[in-house]
């Protein structure tokens, strides 16, 4: 893979980098910028790439149209009223305008493809053939580098999920890392999930053993039909799964059983390339059981709304709002 000129900003300035954007932004809108502000801001741009970017991002979304669609239709949205009065309208548009600023820096990736050599977005799915004829299937908005040497094939999961089918090779074994968690295996089939603190690890075929070398945590086995949750300090004791569930994506399908609302819009918020946001919480007490269509996840929250009852707002086309 490539290597980008410029290094590139570590993960945790991330964060800072679309604040300054955002406050540059706002800065030179202002009546009062001056000269001073100009020639400040070019010397940002100017030490690094990402900054001119994130930036132009920021100045993409705050210029498009849909935000006037927003602030109307956000105002004028209530559950027992068709309109609102007009003082609500610069709240509105200010809230319309966050949230598209949120989107910006929740879809500013640019490290992360910098340091990929297979990447998914939202919404997409790839498959890949290994030069060791291993397979393995990225799922929506993931990210995975590849480091294969003659003593061991290595994969480290960056972001997001994974199904490998693995090409049995007893002297090199096959090792998915991510948090410093690693999944070993020398030939089977297993699905590697990021979580918030570690990784969910599902075995569909043969065996593996989930680790994490710097933690004093034992080893877990895992076999066929067997899945744990591992955190990275304390591990996680394994149990059954039902695969149909659990392998569904790999078929664009997502399938559930009784299953809360609230969880089932966490993973549809996986696929969808804008934001869903709840604003009447007893809905995401609901219950559902269903197979669903994860190729079209609007279609999907539509079909939802209309078994459930509840109702759904799009705003400037990128956020839906359920009520």
């Amino acid at each position: 893979m490539d290597q980008p000129s410029t290094p590139l900003p570590s993960d945790q300035n991330q964060d800072r980098i679309a604040d300054e954007a955002i406050a540059w932004f706002s800065r030179l809108r202002m009546s009062s910028a001056t000269a001073q502000d100009l020639e400040a801001f070019e010397r940002w741009c100017d030490a690094h790439p990402a900054h001119r970017e994130v930036y132009e991002r920021v100045s993409a979304m705050w210029d498009n149209p849909g935000l006037s669609v927003a602030a109307s239709r956000t105002a004028t949205f209530d559950g027992s009223r068709k309109t609102a009065t007009a003082q609500w309208r610069p709240l509105a548009a200010i809230a319309a305008s966050v949230v598209i600023l949120i989107l910006v820096i929740l879809q500013w990736d640019l490290v992360t493809r910098a340091q990929a050599d297979y990447y998914t977005g939202v919404g997409e799915q790839t498959t890949v053939r290994l030069p060791d004829q291993s397979v393995m299937t990225l799922n929506t908005s993931t990210a995975i580098a590849v480091q294969y040497d003659p003593a061991a094939r290595k994969i480290h999961l960056l972001r997001g999920e994974a199904s490998f089918k693995v090409t049995p090779d007893p002297s090199r074994p096959f090792v998915v890392e991510h948090q410093g968690i690693h999944t070993r295996a020398v030939g089977t089939e297993f699905i590697v999930r990021q979580l918030s603190r570690g990784a969910l690890v599902t075995v569909s075929e043969g065996k593996v053993a989930v680790s994490n070398p710097t933690a004093s945590w034992p080893v877990i086995p895992l076999e066929a039909g067997r899945e744990a949750r591992v955190d990275r300090g304390t591990g996680g004791e394994p149990y059954d799964v039902d695969l149909a569930i659990a392998t569904a994506w790999l078929h664009g399908r997502l399938v559930v059983t009784s299953a809360r609302l609230g969880d089932v819009l966490d993973e549809v918020r996986r696929y969808h390339s804008g934001t869903v946001m709840v604003w009447n919480r007893d809905i995401e007490n609901m219950r559902i059981t269903g197979t669903y269509n994860l190729n079209d996840p609007s279609k999907l929250l539509g079909t939802l709304s209309k078994t459930l009852s509840f109702r759904t707002i799009t705003v400037a086309g990128r956020v839906t709002v359920l009520y």
